[in-house]
């Protein structure tokens, strides 16, 4: 499964690239992913949107679809070592608990601090860059079970000086 920004999502079988039609308006999911047996499809506008439970063409909500959204243009998306879902907004950070439309808990982490697009990995627990540096959303047993903190106090001047000079990071990569 995949997704572009500028059409619908697509599935690839190995030889026939067939289109997932939802029947939402504005159908261009910028991230898909698979997770807890759904096929999540994700907007730009803010928008989530996951398929009938083992049926990932199948978006029809009495047979288990769901629409929800975060309320932020959404930058990235990563499941978590524990199996939760994160969904990164521009500037909110959301953690989707639970294992279906009937027990789904959508909880904001964060409305001060989102990732910039593409640079969200996992590395033990997701990492991303924000306007301030790379962040980690690191697992704690406190209240939320996430603590956001930041990893590049030492080198926080070089990124201010990128984020001032308006050259924007474009991507990142696991080594």
């Amino acid at each position: 499964y995949a997704a572009n920004g500028v059409g619908p999502a697509f599935e690839f079988d190995g030889e026939t690239i067939t289109p997932v039609i939802t029947g939402e308006n504005a159908d261009r999911p910028i991230r898909v992913v698979a997770h807890k047996d759904h096929l999540f499809l994700f907007y730009v506008d803010g928008r989530i949107l996951h398929s009938a439970v083992y049926k990932p063409l199948n978006f029809e909500v009495v047979q288990g679809a769901l629409l929800a959204g975060i309320g932020d243009e959404i930058t990235d998306v990563a499941q978590t070592a524990t199996g939760e879902l994160t969904i990164l907004g521009r500037n909110k950070v959301a953690v989707l608990y639970g294992t279906n439309s009937q027990n789904w808990n959508l909880v904001t982490l964060t409305d001060e601090s989102g990732a910039t697009p593409w640079t969200t990995q996992l590395l033990g627990a997701p990492l991303y860059l924000d306007k301030i540096g790379i962040r980690s959303l690191d697992t704690t047993q406190a209240y939320g079970n996430f603590v956001l903190g930041t990893k590049t106090q030492l080198v926080q001047r070089h990124f201010l000086n990128k984020r001032l000079g308006n050259i924007p990071a474009v991507g990142s990569l696991r080594i």
